[in-house]
């Protein structure tokens, strides 16, 4: 390899270096494994060549932030200012190994990771993911998609998506945005500096570890992109609390004998086995409420198992390395004579590991576990710890019971959550006794812990039915992608303004433009809103007067332009006294006014009319929007056997759904007789 000294950029810091340097340095940090030859690569080489990259399932992922992903583009804007044809910006390794049909399921696409399967013949990215990523991602918003290599992953995590279209978002943030010489900035130029100017020192792996390691390692049946992977990655990326887990646990020196390493391979089968089935979103958002992903899911597994061992809680729960640290501690303490760690208890805690998952996996195949332990987890808060409080304690207590018993300890609980107010403490005879209140079903308002109460009986009262009847699974990953508020379903204060019955669903923070147009939202239609109003007043105005009518040649209009004119004044005048004279049946702050419903829904309710809420709960259910089924039922009225209309929450609207609350209340307060068995309140 030649001596040539030239200029490059490397990590924003100008440097002169030779071929023969570049390959001494990484051949240090690679120690003996194998390569055909070092050469520099540039971007455009590696598009032209067409080349695919393949993302194995042991990497972290993509984890690049705005920080990162802003220095690599304003270093390459550097030489793009200089317009000089030998400077170079010479790129961080990029260490690949030749792999014939990879097995992938996603693909980076224009749209982010998309997911796919696929067999191609890829080099397997050994290092180097976050830049080659970043640099695709950059491209990708220069040339319009139009890309010349591929890189594919084994395993999709929405983790990774989340920081690829994030990533993907500040690169196009930073190409829009005026540059500090001023002006915008050239495309095209920017993109031939990158195709040109930028290099990529290319090392590829061709026949994995040296004679003298293989010697060595013939029996242990590791993969050798992994365990170079780890090599150059070690002190560099930080590993996850499951990776470290799972490290401590498959470490190749425990095992000491051929029935050992056939074990290890049982437990890394076995490891698999486990992280697929919490991929089921549906078993998932059972025993979670965390949509984030921060963690891996895994992880959840491994805590429950951890907090069991420290019982005397002598470690930090809420550090993101609990479950490692417990474990390890645990491990350490069961070393030999010969300072090894004892096989035999390594393959008891993964065979209490396995529990976990395989006890919490029977509770999920049980519809009702399914449904009373999943609406405990939903109410409880998002946590510093990975899994959910309720379910640490229903496996603690419950992990050597039978499903029966099980339930009977649920149910307790569910009793607790619904019924109970709070625990009081009294004092008599020197001793303290402690008894709980319970509140009655009418005393549910909306005020306080009272709102608290309903809130858990509303949401519960869109599970139960499913419980009840067998009929599906409540869909918890839905639930979770919103947030819900409690609504009343008759108006909670009569709107005495009837222009703003009629403008409801019109975006308040858009106002009039394009010479008196309205500028309104999609879903915003005020002749619709007219005419449910008009529907209703039909019913409810005792006044002889007969009410107006909305002429055809006005409905072509937007609502500034018809309730500017006369024939509009006239129109809403008679309206709004029409209005006046009517009035709204029922109570407001009571438990049968009350429905779950999302809060983006919700805050565009305001002040509408029950035909009016009824109309956009029937738009965004056919939408495909989550609309809770208790929340359905009570806007298609199925809690009152012979509805007269649909314009109003009538009286025997509220005293069919308040039957069926009453129904519910009664159920669960028959389960006081378990609370024994539940423990201490968990709203304690």
């Amino acid at each position: 390899m030649e001596n040539k000294s030239y200029e490059v950029i490397i990590n924003g810091v100008r440097k002169n270096i030779t071929r023969k340097e570049d390959k001494d340095a990484i051949e240090k940090i690679f120690n003996n494994y194998k390569t055909d030859s070092l050469i520099l690569r540039t971007v455009g080489q590696i598009c032209e060549s067409q080349d695919n990259f393949y993302i194995a399932n042991y990497q972290r992922g993509y984890r690049w932030g705005k920080d990162e992903v802003e220095a690599l583009l304003d270093d390459i804007y550097e030489v793009y200012k200089k317009d000089d044809n030998e400077q170079k910006y010479c790129l961080q390794p990029l260490v690949v190994k030749g792999r014939r049909n990879c097995e992938s399921s996603a693909l980076l696409g224009n749209d982010g990771v998309k997911e796919m399967k696929n067999e191609e013949d890829c080099y397997e990215l050994l290092d180097g993911q976050q830049r080659l990523t970043t640099l695709w991602l950059i491209l990708s918003k220069l040339s319009q998609g139009i890309q010349s290599y591929q890189i594919y992953y084994e395993l999709y995590r929405k983790i990774d998506k989340d920081f690829i279209e994030k990533a993907s978002e500040i690169i196009e943030n930073w190409i829009k945005k005026d540059k500090p010489e001023g002006g915008k900035l050239d495309k095209s130029k920017y993109r031939n500096v990158i195709f040109e100017k930028l290099t990529f020192l290319w090392y590829e792996v061709t026949n994995g570890i040296s004679q003298v390691e293989e010697s060595v390692d013939q029996n242990i049946g590791s993969n050798d992109s992994e365990k170079l992977f780890r090599k150059i990655n070690k002190g560099k990326i930080e590993l996850t609390n499951a990776e470290l887990f799972k490290a401590m646990l498959l470490n190749e020196e425990n095992a000491r004998t051929e029935e050992d390493r056939r074990e290890l391979e049982q437990i890394s089968f076995e490891w698999d086995r486990v992280e697929q089935s919490l991929r089921n979103d549906e078993f998932w958002f059972f025993i979670s409420n965390d949509t984030s992903e921060e963690r891996t899911r895994i992880d959840y597994i491994l805590e429950v198992y951890a907090r069991g061992k420290d019982d005397k809680e002598e470690f930090d729960v809420t550090k993101d390395r609990y479950s490692f640290l417990v474990v390890q501690d645990y491990l350490l303490c069961k070393k030999d004579n010969a300072g090894n760690i004892d096989f035999e208890s390594i393959k008891t805690v993964w065979k209490d590991i396995v529990s976990v998952h395989d006890k919490l996996y029977s509770w999920y195949q049980d519809n009702e576990l399914y449904h009373n332990i999943g609406f405990l987890v939903a109410n409880e808060g998002k946590r510093c710890a990975a899994a959910a409080d309720i379910v640490v304690k229903l496996y603690q207590n419950g992990k050597d019971k039978g499903i029966q018993e099980v339930k009977k300890m649920v149910r307790g609980k569910i009793y607790k959550r619904l019924i109970v107010k709070k625990w009081k403490a009294t004092k008599g005879d020197n001793n303290i006794r402690v008894v709980e209140e319970e509140y009655e079903l009418e005393n549910l308002t909306f005020e306080g812990d009272k709102k608290y109460l309903a809130n858990g009986l509303l949401l519960y009262s869109n599970i139960f039915p499913l419980l009840d009847q067998g009929r599906g699974k409540f869909p918890f990953k839905a639930y979770y992608s919103d947030s819900w508020d409690i609504e009343h379903i008759n108006p909670q204060k009569k709107e005495s303004d009837i222009k703003k019955l009629i403008t409801w669903g019109k975006s308040e923070n858009k106002g009039e433009a394009d010479g008196g147009k309205d500028e309104i939202d999609s879903n915003f239609n005020w002749v619709r809103n007219v005419e449910l109003i008009l529907e209703y007043l039909k019913k409810k105005n005792k006044n002889t007067e007969p009410l107006p009518e909305l002429k055809e040649e006005d409905k072509n209009q937007g609502f500034c332009q018809f309730s500017g004119s006369e024939s509009g004044k006239g129109f809403l005048k008679d309206m709004q006294n029409a209005w006046n004279e009517c009035s709204i049946d029922g109570g407001v702050d009571v438990i049968n006014n009350f429905v779950l419903l999302n809060s983006k829904i919700n805050r565009g309710y305001h002040n509408a009319l029950f035909n009016q809420k009824r109309a956009k709960i029937i738009e965004y259910d056919k939408n495909g929007f989550f609309i809770p089924m208790a929340t359905k039922n009570v806007f298609l009225k199925y809690y009152n056997e012979n509805p007269a209309e649909f314009i109003e929450w009538g009286k025997e609207d509220q005293k069919g759904y308040l039957n069926y609350l009453e129904e519910l209340f009664k159920k669960v307060k028959s389960w006081e007789k378990y609370s024994q068995k539940a423990g201490k309140s968990i709203n304690e």
